[in-house]
């Protein structure tokens, strides 16, 4: 028999101190990727913690400046902390561990360093790593050694006693076991295998890869003479990291097949010696950032104690395991002897590759394994495939519930019946509206549908449907918390809807909060039929915020958002207005179509009137306004597999704000060098972005940028030059400088393509899977406890971060911003050249010039449009007023200007205008809105900002997902008050 499923761990104190719990909430915070799923394969490849890729990027850098040999030297103690970290994680020695590249090649080495020779016996579990085995087979074959495998006791452990037979049959040369198998959530008897093998004097390898981080593993207690483990699982460490211990007396009997300069000293032209400790099984390459990596891992799981780790992932696997054992026709396919953190379960009917496609369409991430992977253990038990969920300590029970409610989905959707939701099980017609866990087709949802299905052959499984693993009759199952709900926060006038008739928007509502609609209707537009009532303060909905509209701004108070409209009662009841079963549609809005015939399920007539209500959905990010930095942001949200929506309140591409227009100007050349890094940074984002979008969208001209001699900031920067104007002339023919004016020289500036910037970036967010509303303007927002309540014309949105790219009416949104932004109205026009003549590409690049009617700045003639030019001021505007086209006077002036320095220019013969957003020290407004942590603000860009839209984009992605951005500082919203908040 096997032994219990706790053995092979370390012993207890006599006197243990009271267990620690765990802070979930804190590491989330912690691990960026928790907010852009749920995630459930740490069995395959953990969601890494900040600390830990800050370690491998700094010194990643530290070799870009100083070399990869000077950084390693510089690094070198901490380093070797790796080794002591990963000793005492394992209860060895620090001579015993070796830093390898991956846990196969630990095994590999350490396996070929044994020597086996023919006839030799190996004596296997059947829950062997489908390397392992293939390694042993390979052995098998090559040198006559016999792999032997170790028949499984009932619970689906190691047969102690068959492996004792096998022991006292004869001499072994190895006994090897998977502590916990990549095939299941088995824990194999590891210590009580470690004391037969050392009683029969047998060398044991574990291979403790999917154990190392989710339990406790110590050599000595569990006895094993050699151990492999990877970084990249449950230690949460990078890829690229493994780690090999080999304990004394069998370390100085090993000898690697192939030596290494690490690991052995070449004494003479035809002698060696090896290294005295493990590290003679190591490679002179290593990846030191990744090591480096690893060790702030490590660092993290001893702060928070293997125990405390182990004890939350053994509740969470076990809570899991009994909610999907109560879905029906999910089976749970762990042996009793399942432990720690991994459950594995099929679905009858249904593919496991299948299943995972479906729930990472709902943002759920877990993986399936094939037999392939584990073919000693999974043929033996009849299955070809299983899906794999593992948890972390970044899970929590609203990550099991989606788990949870996605498969009942999922099942729902393939008619294998109904189960009820997870928390709320068996509480009637409430529970039966709370989610959509039914088929829309008639009759899919039926009393008595559980036992119902076709029961799926699972030869070699244990226990019948009653015996499923943890589902013990006298335990009851742990109730998780259903969602809490939004609040019923609406405009106070609404307008007539009608049902969406496109097919696809009758789908079932996604199971989880952060599922995504539909790709193929990823874009919906949401047009106002009449007008809004402004918000009204009443007791339960205080003054103080305001709404997103101007003339309403209340600047007394300096907390930040815009105000719900005044309370509302509850919507009418309605099919449409059902509690999970009205129709889905790409718009997270739930805002259905103008016009369409009703759904079968309960005609609405399209005059009927209803109030704007709220959606359960919750974004991970909304983003307002999708101009240069609001679609620059939303595609790098999206590509990092959030479910982000974007809002614009005008139609795409429109030219009311400030990105319109065709092109932009990109320079190095700045006053200052807190500039140098970010536009460095946005020339790396312009060369991505062209990479991502298949388009030239800069043509590097070079640039000259003239005032005069005495100019108190003057422009400078990387690779920058001052000229006379004697030079300038020869650099630019087109353009003459007048008396007493020099010029900076950046021969690194050039012409952005702004129409096709704005289409590459939002074509590649909806490639993503981004969503996009436009015609939908934002009445307003406030935060609402971890998340933030946004409300448009149509219904209220809830998201965990909103990004806020606004403009010109960035003061609407942040009430509190408006006195240090200035809006001004500034006109460009277009001046008849000839493209092949001295103000063509071929005599002029990219230009200002400081003169008295103002900053005067343009492009050469190109696309048969002439030269464009604009000065860089204007008069103040309210952005909601309408815009007159540019004035005589205002022409004339700007005529003056280009005739004084492009002699060659001829009349306008076009002309446009744009909003420029001004604060005093010209300097943007990036990060976070003061005292509310769910929103960013990004604008004031202040005439200068276009060129580092993709990269403020990253930007926001990046604060959005807990990555510091310190390069930014500079721009910080806080630097516009006393003491640095609002």
């Amino acid at each position: 028999m096997s032994a219990p499923v706790t053995a092979g761990t370390a012993a207890s104190p006599p006197n243990p101190p009271p267990p620690r719990t765990l802070n979930v909430a804190a590491e989330r915070a912690r691990t960026p990727g928790s907010f852009t799923g749920h995630h459930f394969n740490s069995a395959g490849a953990a969601l890494l913690a900040n600390g830990t890729v800050e370690a491998v990027i700094d010194h990643l850098r530290a070799e870009s400046l100083s070399g990869g040999y000077e950084a390693a030297r510089h690094a070198a103690p901490a380093l070797e902390a790796v080794y002591a970290r990963t000793a005492e994680l394992l209860g060895a020695r620090l001579e015993e561990v070796a830093l390898v590249e991956s846990a196969t090649a630990g095994w590999q080495r350490a396996v070929s360093a044994l020597r086996l020779r023919p006839g030799d016996r190996v004596l296997a579990a059947r829950s062997s790593y489908v390397s392992s085995a293939l390694h042993l087979l390979s052995v098998e074959r090559d040198h006559g050694v016999l792999v032997e495998l170790l028949p499984n006791g009932s619970d689906g452990a190691v047969d102690l006693e068959a492996l004792e037979a096998a022991l006292r049959a004869g001499p072994a040369a190895l006994v090897t076991a998977a502590h916990v198998p990549t095939s299941s959530g088995l824990v194999e008897p590891a210590a009580a295998i470690g004391a037969l093998a050392t009683a029969h004097g047998v060398p044991y390898l574990l291979d403790a890869t999917q154990s190392l981080g989710q339990l406790p593993v110590d050599m000595g207690v569990i006895g094993c003479d050699l151990l492999i483990g990877t970084g990249r699982k449950f230690l949460r460490g990078p890829r690229g990291t493994g780690l090999l211990a080999v304990r004394r007396p069998l370390l100085d009997r090993l000898a690697p097949e192939a030596p290494d300069v690490r690991g052995a000293r070449w004494t003479a032209e035809r002698s060696w010696e090896l290294v005295p400790d493990a590290k003679r099984f190591e490679l002179w390459e290593a990846a030191h950032a990744l090591r480096l990596g690893l060790g702030a891992a490590l660092t993290d799981l001893g702060t928070l104690g293997v125990d405390t780790v182990a004890r939350h992932l053994a509740t969470l696997a076990a809570t899991l395991r009994q909610h999907l054992s109560a879905l029906p026709g999910v089976h749970v396919t762990d042996p009793p002897a399942a432990g720690g953190a991994i459950v594995t379960f099929v679905i009858d009917g249904l593919d496991a590759s299948e299943v995972q496609r479906q729930l990472a369409y709902r943002r759920v991430h877990l993986i399936a394994v094939p037999a392939g992977h584990g073919r000693w253990d999974m043929d033996h038990r009849g299955l070809t495939k299983v899906i794999r969920a593992s948890v972390h300590v970044y899970n929590d029970e609203d990550d099991l519930h989606a788990l949870v409610e996605a498969v009942r989905e999922i099942v729902c959707l393939h008619g294998r019946g109904t189960a009820p939701a997870m928390g709320r099980r068996g509480s009637g017609a409430e529970d039966a509206g709370a989610r959509n866990t039914g088929s829309r087709d008639a009759g899919a949802e039926t009393s008595g549908s559980e036992g119902s299905g076709p029961e799926v052959s699972r030869s070699g499984n244990s226990g019948s449907e009653a015996s499923k693993p943890g589902s013990d009759p006298s335990t009851p199952v742990p109730s998780l918390p259903v969602p809490r709900p939004t609040p019923t926060l609406t405009p106070t006038s609404a307008q007539g809807l009608a049902p969406s008739s496109d097919p696809a928007a009758l789908r079932p509502s996604p199971a989880s909060s952060r599922t995504e609609p539909t790709p193929t209707d990823s874009r919906a537009q949401e047009s106002d039929t009449g007008p809004t009532t402004p918000a009204t303060a009443t007791p339960d909905n205080p003054p103080g915020h305001s709404t997103a509209t101007p003339t309403s701004t209340n600047s007394e108070n300096p907390a930040q958002g815009t105000n719900p409209a005044a309370p509302t009662p509850s919507p009418a009841t309605t099919p449409d207005a059902a509690p999970g079963i009205g129709p889905a549609r790409s718009s997270s809005e739930s805002a259905p179509a103008p016009t369409a015939p009703a759904p079968a399920t309960g005609p609405v007539p399209a005059s009927t009137p209803h109030t704007p209500r709220p959606n359960s959905r919750c974004h991970d990010v909304i983003v307002v306004g999708l101009g240069v930095h609001g679609s620059g942001a939303l595609r790098h949200l999206a590509a990092r597999g959030l479910d982000v929506l974007g809002l614009e309140q005008f139609g795409l591409h429109h030219d009311l704000g400030s990105s319109h227009g065709a092109t932009r100007m990109i320079r190095r050349a700045y006053p200052h060098p807190d500039w140098d890094a970010l536009v460095d940074t946005a020339y790396q984002a312009w060369a991505e972005l062209e990479g991502a979008s298949k388009a030239q969208l800069v043509d590097i001209t070079g640039g000259l940028y003239a005032a005069p001699k005495d100019r108190p900031d003057p422009l400078r920067g990387p690779g920058c030059r001052e000229v006379d104007a004697e030079e300038a002339a020869r650099i630019f023919p087109g353009l003459r400088l007048p008396i007493g004016f020099t010029a900076v020289h950046d021969p690194h500036a050039g012409i952005i393509d702004a129409q096709e910037t704005l289409r590459a970036q939002l074509t590649l967010a909806e490639r993503s899977g981004a969503h996009i509303h436009d015609h939908a303007p934002v009445l307003g927002w406030e935060p609402d406890g971890d998340e933030v309540v946004v409300r448009t014309g149509k219904a209220v949105l809830r998201t965990r971060r909103l990004v806020l790219c606004a403009g010109p009416w960035t003061a609407a949104h942040v009430p509190s911003l408006a006195p240090h932004l200035t809006v001004t109205r500034i006109v460009n026009a277009y001046f008849a050249a000839d493209p092949a003549g001295p103000l063509g590409a071929s005599g002029l690049g990219s230009f200002s010039v400081d003169l008295t009617q103002g900053l005067l700045y343009g492009f050469p003639a190109a696309d048969g449009r002439g030269l464009k030019a604009g000065l860089d001021s204007g008069p103040p505007w309210d952005p909601q007023a309408p815009r007159p086209e540019a004035t005589a006077d205002e022409l004339a002036l700007l005529a003056e200007a280009v005739a004084q320095v492009l002699p060659g220019a001829g009349p306008v013969t076009e002309s446009l205008t744009c909003l420029y957003t001004m604060t005093a020290d010209r300097r943007f407004i990036v990060g976070e809105v003061p005292g509310v942590p769910q929103a960013l603000v990004a604008s004031a860009c202040s005439g200068h900002g276009f060129k580092f839209g993709p990269a403020i984009g990253e930007a926001l992605a990046d604060l959005v997902c807990g990555i510091a951005r310190p390069d930014l500082d500079f721009l910080s919203p806080a630097r516009l008050f006393p003491g640095g908040t609002l």
